[in-house]
């Protein structure tokens, strides 16, 4: 039906409305929402796709059952994807990274990736 297959495009923009902000009312000017929009659309589009080509693994939490990843969990892997292979990976925080135990960074990242 006509709904269903509208299903994915309001998911879409709740995700983007959730996650990066789309309806937080910064600009104020309506060039700037006109220029604002398409980036946070295009900003999901590129995580999307980042997260399809990745073929990331995903585990469900613990507590929390869902069946599928959702853009949440394709936001927190970029985000981890992105501090391991730039700002985790100069000097100073290599230093730290390898003095912390591997059991104690793994969850860790995961949870400051969920809260950025």
């Amino acid at each position: 039906s006509l709904y269903t297959r509208r299903w994915p495009i309001e998911v879409m923009f709740q995700e983007t409305r959730q996650q990066l902000g789309l309806n937080d009312p910064r600009q104020w000017k309506k060039a700037s929402v006109l220029r604002m929009t398409p980036c946070i659309f295009g900003l999901y589009s590129v995580i999307a796709m980042f997260w399809r080509q990745a073929k990331a693994p995903w585990m469900p939490r613990t507590g929390y059952l869902k069946l599928h990843p959702t853009f949440s969990n394709a936001l927190e892997y970029t985000r981890r994807e992105l501090w391991e292979h730039t700002i985790l990976n100069t000097p100073l925080y290599s230093a730290l990274l390898r003095k912390t135990p591997r059991h104690l960074l793994n969850p860790l990242l995961s949870h400051l990736a969920l809260a950025a």
